[in-house]
């Protein structure tokens, strides 16, 4: 015996079913996918502002534990006893080659490689990074360089920029005292 038509079962989708399905599963995935990607390249530039700020703040350390000018000692300072502090003009390297040898504050201006203290090559775990350092006269500490006057001789600004490999400029700075 045949089953009668009208009670055949019928089971799955039609075709209209089918495309409401996708749709509503393709906005779904859409909105998904608005909200996941730009947390995800936002994650990354986080990423490279830590990694600049290891970056700089690790010179700016270094930096600041130099001495404070080439005529300073460990018993005089620059400024005192007839002894002059580095004329502005001549801000920078004193003779010494390469970052292992640099011994006071100003030797690095303009230094712009991207080392560790002893000169090697650190590009590899800063890839597309870049430095920049500037080292001026400050000593009434209001961020206007190398101003007039003998006041001016008693601090020295040290700027480190860090260029992340997206073209963030992030910016350090930091006082040395000459004491």
């Amino acid at each position: 015996m045949r089953p009668s038509q009208s009670h055949l079962k019928q089971s799955g989708f039609t075709l209209v079913e089918t495309i409401v399905g996708i749709v509503v599963l393709s906005l779904a995935f859409s909105i998904i996918f608005a909200i996941v990607l730009p947390a995800s390249e936002q994650s990354a530039s986080q990423v490279q502002q830590i990694r600049a700020a290891e970056l700089g703040q690790s010179l700016i350390n270094e930096i600041s534990g130099r001495r404070y000018d080439e005529q300073s000692t460990n018993n005089t300072r620059c400024g005192e006893s007839g002894i002059s502090c580095t004329p502005i003009l001549n801000l920078g390297l004193d003779g010494e080659i390469g970052r292992a040898n640099f011994d006071d504050v100003d030797d690095y201006n303009g230094y712009q490689a991207v080392e560790d203290g002893s000169g090697n090559a650190i590009g590899d775990l800063y890839p597309n990074f870049s430095i920049r350092v500037g080292v001026a006269y400050d000593g009434d500490y209001d961020f206007v360089l190398n101003e007039a006057g003998n006041q001016e001789l008693n601090a020295k600004l040290i700027t480190v920029t860090v260029t992340t490999p997206s073209g963030d400029n992030i910016v350090f700075r930091a006082y040395r005292g000459n004491f």
